[in-house]
């Protein structure tokens, strides 16, 4: 599969009017960016328990200060919360009309499945996450009604009250087991967030990249061999919830630094935006922080997206590989693709066509002096403008790689 760049007044093909003249032959060089625009790092941010009283702030505050900015971050829906409270956010009827009508029509908001009771999944040893004898979380063996319970009916009603099919889940608490997962994965979700395993032998060696708390991902993370994620998460947390607003923001802040200087991708749990609440992050250094997170964003340091552009992203970067090869003669640069990953057993244009949250990947081509006006077609159709631009002698190209020649 390819699409091509090309340097002549042909249909459908990258035109380009050489306005300087070299005597070496030009070499186009290119790749498939690590993160999106060819940022250094990427973060999702991820408010827990919308529904929940103490986390009013979420819609209250947060969807706004960050939309302001042009940031997106994923919501957990406490689901029987939702469908049970009455409160009217901003004058719309309930909870999940808000959720549906302006947090994801309106703000880009990614919703995600957070259980219908926040009940834990798996015996831990600490609080809440401990039971008696013969008792057992919802997601250990023997399952039962608790785990259609905490997965599909929280999935349905996410589904009934939206409109839309989440493909994401944040474990209660952090705690999951591979049953769980096989659950969801099951319903077609992509990932989810996960800290802490059960303790039973089934579960041991579940055979990812990252377990436990205040982890951050590397740039190669990758799924299990059916494509379903896992990523790390830091959490801010009743330690960080202490502090005053300006120490939160420098925690926050300094977090956005490391992951840029190491090529990192952050997935930041939060919960509510306020002054109250487990983990709550105070307006100001949450408003200091969406600043710093646009600044990063404008400077093309930071990629901020939801969990299902993440992994979308990822999974093509794992699928394919790109290779770039310029024709003199015909003035145009073609760009084709490897098929590459074949340990994860996933297809990609079946794993895109069932998502409404999904993004393409960049691929970067260095001009190498090429100067002067362009089209880019893939499939023989032209793309549109905001699908591609050039800046320092390099072109950046947003596509789909499955979509053809």
């Amino acid at each position: 599969m390819k699409f091509k760049i090309h340097f002549s007044r042909i249909p459908f093909c990258l035109i380009l009017i050489f306005t300087t003249f070299s005597l070496f032959a030009q070499n186009p060089t290119g790749y498939i960016a690590t993160w999106k625009g060819d940022a250094n790092a990427a973060y999702s941010i991820v408010h827990d328990d919308y529904g929940l009283e103490g986390a009013d702030g979420i819609w209250q505050y947060g969807d706004t200060i960050a939309y302001n900015r042009g940031i997106k971050f994923v919501f957990g829906v406490y689901t029987d919360l939702c469908e049970s409270r009455f409160v009217q956010p901003n004058g719309y009827s309930n909870l999940y009309d808000y959720a549906k009508n302006v947090m994801i029509a309106q703000h880009g908001h990614e919703i995600a499945n957070h259980s219908s009771t926040h009940a834990c999944a798996a015996e831990k040893g600490w609080e809440p996450c401990t039971f008696g004898f013969g008792e057992s979380g919802w997601g250990e063996s023997p399952l039962g009604v608790d785990l259609d319970v905490e997965i599909n009916e929280a999935h349905n009603s996410i589904v009934n009250a939206t409109g839309f099919v989440p493909k994401y889940y944040v474990y209660p608490y952090d705690v999951f087991t591979n049953a769980t997962n096989q659950r969801l994965e099951d319903l077609g979700y992509i990932g989810s967030r996960t800290g802490w395993s059960s303790s039973s032998a089934d579960d041991a060696g579940a055979g990812y990249h990252r377990e436990g708390y205040e982890n951050n991902d590397e740039a190669n993370f990758f799924p299990n061999s059916n494509g379903f994620f896992r990523n790390g998460v830091q959490v801010f947390n009743d330690d960080d919830a202490d502090m005053n607003w300006q120490n939160q923001l420098v925690e926050l802040n300094g977090e956005i630094d490391n992951i840029i200087a190491n090529n990192l991708y952050a997935n930041r749990e939060f919960h509510n935006v306020g002054n109250s609440g487990w983990g709550h992050v105070k307006i100001d250094a949450y408003r200091g922080h969406m600043d710093y997170l646009k600044a990063k964003v404008d400077e093309g340091k930071l990629w901020v997206g939801t969990a299902s552009e993440i992994f979308t992203y990822q999974m093509q970067k794992l699928k394919y590989s790109a290779n770039i090869n310029y024709v003199s003669s015909a003035n145009r640069i073609y760009v084709t693709w490897t098929a590459i990953g074949s340990q994860y057993d996933v297809d990609v244009a079946s794993y895109l066509s069932s998502l409404t949250i999904k993004t393409p990947i960049t691929v970067v081509v260095n001009l190498d002096g090429l100067t002067g006006n362009y089209i880019v077609n893939q499939n023989s159709v032209d793309l549109s403008p905001d699908q591609y631009y050039t800046n320092d002698g390099k072109m950046y190209i947003n596509v789909y790689p499955h979509e053809g020649d």
